[in-house]
């Protein structure tokens, strides 16, 4: 029963994260609309916002809580900051999007949408860079330089490596915590204090150590029983 609470528990905290961020592209796709009116190209704008939404829509919808639900919002979510680049011709101020999304992807508590929305705008940047330098209408930044590409690179892959270390910890710590509850709510089962933990599942360092304590515990009740009984028998 505690195993199934702490299944529940951690699928609720992933649908919750999965939420946020699908709200934070719905604002994404109403900001990337604004930058278009504002730069006077509304139907490119609105109609390339709505379809990255409705993609993100169908992968939240379809597969909350799930690793393909996190990756697509994340990708999403990046390709929205690329878009009002696009918009505003390479506008710098524009590009401060890559770090707010790399930093909102942190709710996951997960490395894969971190590393991913990663590479899609390390991928952006150099392709649209190069593209940009051979004069196919696209942007990067306000013109091609290259040299500012790997400087923007260089940023990224370090809030990048450093937020992939915190998602690990994070994701460890909520573990552990969703691991101790359920063995708490075994101590407390239907107002009775159990000892018996041989239905949990532990896979944390302090959910074993916890787990260790308890049926120790409850190995030296056992004895004190025992010997209770047998001075009784004795008696």
């Amino acid at each position: 029963m505690s195993v199934i609470t702490s299944a529940s528990q951690r699928s609720s905290q992933e649908d919750l994260a999965d939420t946020i961020i699908f709200a934070c592209l719905g604002a994404a796709a109403i900001f990337a609309s604004g930058v278009g009116w504002y730069f006077d190209q509304p139907g490119l704008a609105i109609s390339t916002a709505v379809g990255i939404a409705a993609l993100g829509a169908a992968a939240h919808y379809g597969g909350r809580g799930t690793v393909f639900s996190r990756i697509t919002l994340a990708l999403c979510l990046s390709a929205l900051v690329a878009l009002e680049i696009q918009l505003s011709a390479g506008m710098t101020e524009l590009h401060f999007g890559v770090f707010v999304t790399l930093a909102l992807l942190l709710v996951y508590r997960d490395w894969r949408p971190i590393v991913a929305a990663a590479a899609f705008f390390a991928v952006h940047h150099v392709a649209f860079d190069r593209m940009q330098a051979a004069g196919l209408g696209v942007y990067c930044t306000s013109s091609a330089n290259f040299p500012r590409v790997l400087l923007h690179a260089g940023f990224v892959v370090v809030q990048t490596s450093l937020e992939v270390i915190m998602a690990v910890w994070m994701n460890s710590l909520a573990r552990s915590a969703r691991e101790l509850e359920a063995m708490v709510q075994c101590l407390d089962a239907d107002g009775a204090v159990s000892l018996d933990m041989q239905q949990i599942t532990v896979e944390t360092a302090l959910g074993q150590r916890f787990k260790e304590v308890i049926a120790r515990l409850n190995a030296a009740l056992f004895q004190v029983q025992s010997s209770a009984a047998n001075i009784k028998v004795a008696s």
